[in-house]
């Protein structure tokens, strides 16, 4: 049996390689929140304001497919950034916002966006939100 103080040292090195290990681990990104490509110039930024008290599920329209973009949580205002995958080559998209049982109840205007560009969308369940500005 080794003397004490070599069971010691292999603890300590031990114990040192992995918090090394831990720490690299914890340091990467992990693959799911990449979004295609690395800079601003691969999706665009979504920020939505829900002036409603409900939580609603927000969906991007793009070719008549609903894409499920997220939860807003009521009295809110969230920031979404959207990959150029969903956005597609540049036609007509439209958000639409509702809680679970009735997931369209609030639609924007129809717009056009691209990557690198800030679209930002008001809901408010007492007045029309069908305007959306996109810089």
């Amino acid at each position: 049996m080794p003397p004490p103080s070599t069971l010691t040292l292999r603890n300590r090195i031990s114990v040192v390689m992995l918090i090394t290990v831990m720490v690299i681990a914890c340091a990467t990104t992990p693959p799911s929140s990449r979004v295609d490509g690395a800079g601003p110039a691969s999706r665009a930024i979504l920020q939505v304001t829900n002036k409603s008290v409900d939580d609603l599920q927000l969906f991007l329209m793009r070719s008549g497919t609903a894409i499920r973009i997220g939860t807003m949580p009521g009295l809110s205002t969230r920031v979404f950034m959207i990959p150029l995958s969903q956005l597609g080559d540049g036609g007509e998209l439209q958000l639409r916002a509702g809680m679970r049982t009735s997931p369209h109840s609030h639609r924007s205007g129809i717009f056009a966006a691209t990557v690198g560009q800030r679209i930002a969308w008001v809901i408010d369940s007492r007045v029309p939100s069908d305007v959306v500005t996109v810089r």
